[in-house]
């Protein structure tokens, strides 16, 4: 898409269950079992397309999310929903989230490059290294290592993994019936990775990828989530609120990635935005407002509203000043990098 300068805008659809809005599963035009609907998926497959967006990014956590009292928080496999909307779009990304934390190296490579593969050279991945410790009890992990480690893991694992998808060369695959060759043994090389995390032998059982590699994403705004993707991610999605902030964000990590030997240029950066779509502001306003006026106060963004506070659910009323004991916030717990960062980690 054209961009100011002659520069292009990218634009990913982050995709998470039925809305981004915890209201927007009350719309009567949605049917509430729409987030494991493949149709679902579809409709918002071919507006992206229509509308020459990127690419989809689906997010993940594997665990059944507090709330489903009054939401859909559940969501369906991310790598198996984009092989099955791969059949159905042609032009538009494809970005399911997966977790270097708790999954192997080898199934995962093997499963991202499948689906670029299936979709004709449209997938990426989106990095994560799980904050979540009740996902890691679902793989058996009873504590997850400290941040530092998991991104230390983070980064060996996406280097083993490019190494993996590495491991064909680009004319590796012959393909000669008359001849009965099917590919060149010395063009497909063995990793033999051995690691302070991972030991694999490698090479991957799939061929190397129509677009030469995945594309990396990634969605940290720590400081090791920063060091990471500028070592790394081709794209990040960032979070940061107001101009400054997001300037101050975008020069840390371009001059991170030089410092990296990468081409900052290269790097995409997209600010996350919530449009709300309208013919004009007053509609675009009525139609938020609808939204707002559907949400419960039982709902997980009220909830999460007084757990980061602090204060017990009972004792929060949405209608009355805050609790004196709350009146006086630490200074790490105000502004766009407390309360809304949390909430969209």
């Amino acid at each position: 898409m054209g961009g100011v300068d002659g520069r292009s805008l990218h634009f990913l659809v982050n995709v998470g269950s039925a809305g981004y809005h915890p209201a927007a599963w009350l719309d009567p035009e949605l049917a509430p079992e729409s987030f494991i609907s493949l149709d679902h998926y579809r409709r918002v497959a071919a507006v992206a397309e229509r509308g020459l967006l990127d690419g989809l990014l689906f997010p993940d956590i594997p665990v059944q999310q507090p709330g489903i009292a009054r939401g859909p928080a559940a969501t369906l496999d991310p790598i198996l929903l984009t092989s099955a909307l791969a059949v159905s779009t042609e032009r538009v990304g494809l970005i399911p989230t997966a977790t270097s934390t708790l999954n192997l190296p080898y199934n995962l490579a093997r499963r991202i490059l499948s689906l670029d593969h299936v979709s004709g050279g449209r997938a990426g991945w989106n990095v994560v290294t799980t904050f979540e410790p009740n996902a890691a009890r679902n793989f058996g992990i009873e504590h997850l290592p400290e941040r530092d480690e998991r991104y230390r893991r983070a980064g060996e694992y996406v280097e083993l993994t490019k190494k993996l998808w590495d491991s064909w060369e680009d004319d590796a695959l012959i393909g000669d019936q008359a001849s009965a060759r099917f590919a060149d043994p010395d063009k497909v090389h063995a990793v033999d990775h051995r690691g302070e995390f991972f030991t694999v032998a490698g090479p991957l059982n799939v061929t190397r990828s129509p677009q030469g590699r995945p594309v990396l994403v990634q969605a940290g705004s720590s400081a090791q989530g920063k060091a990471f993707a500028a070592a790394h991610a081709e794209a990040i999605y960032a979070t940061q609120f107001g101009l400054g902030p997001a300037q101050q964000f975008a020069r840390e990590i371009r001059s991170a990635a030089a410092a990296d030997g990468r081409d900052p240029a290269q790097i995409r950066i997209l600010p996350g935005l919530v449009p709300v779509v309208a013919g004009t502001t007053a509609e675009a306003s009525g139609k938020f407002d609808i939204l707002q006026s559907r949400l419960h106060p039982d709902s997980a963004p009220v909830r999460a509203l007084a757990r980061w506070l602090g204060c017990p659910d009972e004792d929060l009323d949405l209608d009355a000043p805050l609790p004196e004991q709350l009146s006086t916030l630490p200074e790490n717990r105000v502004g766009p990098q407390g309360f809304f960062a949390s909430l969209t980690r």
